[in-house]
């Protein structure tokens, strides 16, 4: 995914701007797997050092979560923490669109210093629409 550049790199969740994107990292997910051993498995060793190798199966593909540092304070309510909503992000070259819950949000800020948000989004694997 390129990098997100400074200008007009925008993040919009809920059909509301939440501010301007400076950074995101994105965990493209995570695969869950079962074990599926069984009485063909492969065998090593012998005699009393005779192990079987266990074998697995992916059964099903966590769809990741995105999280996002941008620039701006956003109303954003307890309420609203596990809503699912349209994630919009542009960034240098490109944009995304995806469905995602709001998993957490937070804001940092100093005196003198811009306020700073940092949101994480969970994805839920389908495609979004604006």
């Amino acid at each position: 995914m390129p990098t997100p550049s400074s200008h007009p790199s925008i993040v919009i969740w809920n059909s509301a701007q939440i501010g301007r994107l400076t950074s995101f990292r994105a965990n493209p997910g995570t695969a869950t797997y079962f074990e599926a051993t069984h009485i063909g498995s492969l065998v090593v060793g012998d005699g009393n050092n005779t192990r079987v190798v266990r074998q697995y199966n992916c059964h099903a593909i966590d769809p990741g979560t995105i999280d996002v540092t941008l620039y701006g304070c956003p109303e954003v309510s307890q309420a609203q923490i596990g809503l699912r909503a349209t994630l919009y992000i542009t960034y240098d070259g490109g944009s995304l669109t995806r469905y995602a819950y709001l998993d957490s949000f937070e804001v940092t800020g100093s005196v003198g210093e811009f306020l700073t948000g940092r949101a994480t989004f969970r994805l839920t694997g389908e495609e979004g629409s604006l």
